[in-house]
């Protein structure tokens, strides 16, 4: 786990690059009448482009010769127990995944966004690290069951110690007073945090652009949660309507 990283309200934080001027021309299209269809198509094609760009650092011989070995597996799941922030185009995104599963399954997502939300709505970073509960996608086998359609700050994260992200998990406050100290450095790698976070800026700039009040960090269960249950939401805030405030990110405070 890396506590606050996924639910950082710096995740609005725009920045210039190759990728994220590459992302914002991918998405700007969709507006000024944007639907939520054709966004969710310019987000698969983001996702795509991004997952190249850090497949291609990945394999460089350059980054082989010098980067430690990620510890991530399929089944691990030990991040997946804390706030996520998402953009509006990614919880429209997931919303849509959602709608479009057979009936039991979506049945079955509704259920568990219903009570994860229920359970989470307003806490804080720290509190929401703290209560240990699931992400409502984090199967009971410790696989994402959207895997396809995570969000990128999901993507952008890569420990390379397993046993630091469940110490993380098993109490957190006692892995913070160590980093605090400085007798443990987190262990996550930079390079594709910074990727999927170019990308990210490329989404924000897009809403920045064309739906400024939307462009806001969303909790991503609540938000994902209330775009289910309201399916034409979605269209509301691409347009520009404001999610309402109990869906933004609440993070930690000072």
């Amino acid at each position: 786990m890396r506590p606050g990283s996924l639910g950082s309200a710096a995740m609005l934080t725009q920045s210039k690059d190759f990728l994220s001027e590459q992302v914002s021309a991918l998405l700007a299209p969709c507006w000024p009448k944007p639907d939520p269809a054709a966004v969710c198509a310019a987000m698969d094609e983001v996702f795509r482009q991004a997952d190249a760009s850090w497949e291609a650092r990945r394999r460089g011989v350059d980054y082989l010769r010098t980067a430690p070995v990620a510890a991530c597996a399929s089944g691990c799941g030990w991040c997946c127990h804390q706030q996520l922030g998402v953009s509006v185009p990614e919880a429209v995104r997931l919303a849509a995944h959602v709608a479009s599963r057979p009936d039991a399954e979506r049945q079955a997502f509704e259920h568990r966004l219903a009570t994860t939300d229920q359970r989470t709505r307003g806490l804080t970073t720290l509190e929401r690290a703290k209560a240990r509960v699931a992400c409502a996608f984090l199967g009971v086998d410790g696989r994402c069951m959207v895997y396809a359609v995570r969000p990128l700050r999901c993507r952008g994260v890569y420990s390379i110690d397993r046993d630091f992200c469940i110490a993380c998990y098993e109490d957190l406050d006692a892995m913070r007073e160590k980093l605090k100290q400085g007798s443990l450095k987190a262990v996550f790698l930079d390079t594709p945090s910074r990727i999927y976070d170019s990308a990210l800026s490329g989404v924000i700039d897009v809403m920045h652009r064309h739906a400024v009040k939307a462009a806001v960090a969303l909790e991503m269960v609540a938000a994902v949660h209330t775009l289910v249950r309201d399916p034409d939401l979605g269209r509301r805030w691409l347009a520009g309507r404001a999610p309402e405030a109990s869906l933004h990110l609440k993070p930690e405070g000072p």
